[in-house]
């Protein structure tokens, strides 16, 4: 075993006897707080549609919202979008935003930005979105 692969089921160990602990002295899951996480590689970035490596995507997907999100179960759950319609077969899907939310700087977030993420950002920069998103229009 090596020092580095020691270092991570170390850091593993810690965090889920820590979390065992605190789960079993109150009898139920503790929400919210603070968890403290040894991720390694360090990401080069956590821009989540052009980062693909498993630590950039584990942080990304904790702190950038989604159009929908998985629930316990893999069924869709609402996210930034309220709601979804499937027509055409499924071939199209049109989303209803969600009202109210915006940008760090204060700006809405409306449909364009979807649009630019996935078009623009997704499609073009993400390294298989090429062929992930090649139907989208």
């Amino acid at each position: 075993m090596t020092m580095t692969s020691l270092r991570r089921r170390t850091a593993l160990s810690l965090l889920l006897a820590g979390g065992a602990a605190t789960t079993a002295a109150q009898g139920t899951p503790i929400r919210g707080g603070t968890l403290v996480a040894n991720i390694v590689p360090e990401p080069q970035n956590l821009v989540g549609g052009i980062a693909i490596s498993a630590p950039a995507v584990a942080i990304s997907a904790n702190i950038f919202d989604t159009l929908v999100e998985y629930g316990p179960d893999l069924s869709l759950n609402p996210g930034l979008a309220e709601a979804w319609e499937e027509a055409d077969g499924g071939r199209t899907i049109t989303f209803r935003l969600r009202q109210g939310v915006r940008w760090h700087d204060g700006a809405p977030f409306t449909a364009a930005d979807v649009r630019f993420s996935l078009l623009e950002l997704m499609q073009k920069v993400h390294p298989r979105g090429g062929a992930y998103y090649a139907q989208l229009r």
